[in-house]
């Protein structure tokens, strides 16, 4: 499983300091499938039961971290030691979603992690539960916002109109564009690509924040954690910026179970995740990439997602 996972993420090219927090979001949900995977079968070592983990290609971002994949690999090695595993797995990246939905409804994949908008859009087709999700910075699960400068005298969307606005590009981007529409719709203006003069994309958050803040761009959609982490690091940004708009609660991946799993099995693989921060790899593993915790998934949390699903649908 191992030697597949690491072949694949080698073909990726992107130098250190590209390694942003949504890289480190994806290459986390990697890791922790892995980890709690190895927990289980920690604790079956006598039982070599098949189980296979499948990741869609847009979870791993395209970068290849020379030092990422050395503490990845150096730390499944030290697990393998410490727990003596014994047991027979494998990972997929696939090229495209109905891939992946073929070999969920095969059984030949149990662990899942994917974007929380590609969850509800395959649901159905498939039976996977929603389980887990992590979380970093003063927001858990995060809302988005809508930065402006506070010189530019831009008091609502109203005041964007034919100006220039900045959103992230990611695997769970997608949710930064079907929200900004469904908050033009609800103050009855025209969707993004007919309402604003240009819409730019960009892989770093941060760096979207400072071309507000440098007057280079007149808005963008950020995660809250970002823009609060940016006022930290600079209280300038937090001065110069405000928020216009902000979503509820999104969750924006999920660690997906199916549904024919071992009963036994999920809920070691859930408890393992819930008390990583209590194993000295895994408080490591959240110190490297800036997590703070694991969480479950509640119904809100899925409602949350469906509704903006649904309001983007209806525009549509």
């Amino acid at each position: 499983m191992l030697k597949h996972y690491y072949r694949t993420i080698k073909n990726y090219n992107c130098p250190p300091d590209k390694f942003d927090m949504k890289t480190r979001i994806y290459y986390f949900l990697v890791t922790l499938i892995l980890f709690t995977v190895s927990l289980v079968y920690s604790q079956k070592q006598n039982d070599k039961v098949f189980i296979g983990v499948g990741f869609y290609k847009d979870i791993i971002p395209e970068a290849n971290m020379l030092d990422v994949q050395v503490s990845l690999k150096l730390w499944a090695g030290e697990l393998n030691k410490l727990m003596g595993l014994n047991y027979q797995t494998d990972s997929k990246i696939f090229e495209n979603y109905q891939e992946m939905v073929e070999a969920i409804n095969k059984q030949q994949i149990h662990l899942s992690s994917m974007s929380s908008i590609d969850y509800i859009s395959i649901r159905e087709q498939v039976p996977l539960s929603a389980e887990l999700t992590v979380g970093s910075g003063i927001d858990s699960l995060n809302q988005l916002v809508l930065l402006v400068h506070k010189d530019n005298s831009i008091h609502s969307l109203a005041d964007l109109r034919n100006k220039i606005i900045v959103i992230p590009t990611s695997s769970t981007g997608v949710m930064f564009k079907m929200w900004l529409d469904t908050e033009l719709d609800k103050n009855n203006l025209p969707v993004s690509d007919q309402y604003f003069k240009e819409i730019k994309y960009s892989g770093k958050e941060s760096q979207l924040v400072l071309t507000v803040f440098f007057k280079q761009n007149d808005a963008c959609v950020v995660y809250k954690s970002v823009f609060e982490t940016m006022k930290k690091l600079n209280p300038q940004v937090g001065k110069s910026l405000v928020i216009i708009e902000n979503s509820p609660e999104l969750v924006r991946s999920i660690i997906c179970l199916t549904k024919k799993i071992d009963p036994r099995d999920r809920n070691i693989i859930i408890n393992s995740a819930l008390r990583l921060d209590s194993y000295s790899y895994g408080k490591q593993f959240q110190t490297l990439f800036r997590f703070d915790k694991v969480l479950p998934i509640s119904d809100e949390n899925i409602k949350n997602i469906e509704k903006l699903v649904s309001d983007y649908n209806s525009i549509k």
